[in-house]
């Protein structure tokens, strides 16, 4: 996905996209074949495919997600 794709993902998931690090994120991301970069490739699983399973709920609970990319509004 581009930027504008995360963009709108996180506007239809009740969330914004943290503008501070999305290049650095999406740099890797193209690295890490769309693998969460804050996950070991040991442990890459297509759950860990960006924007991972684990998104919206560690959004909730704790305001952003595990490698900070997306926030609660």
């Amino acid at each position: 996905m581009n930027k504008e794709e995360y963009i709108a993902w996180g506007e239809a998931h009740n969330m914004k996209v943290n503008m501070d690090v999305i290049d650095r994120i999406l740099k890797r991301l193209e690295v890490t074949d769309g693998h969460c970069p804050c996950v070991p490739p040991d442990q890459w699983t297509d759950d860990h495919i960006c924007p991972c399973k684990f998104c919206e709920e560690d959004v909730a609970k704790n305001g952003r997600c595990h490698c900070n990319l997306f926030l609660k509004k």
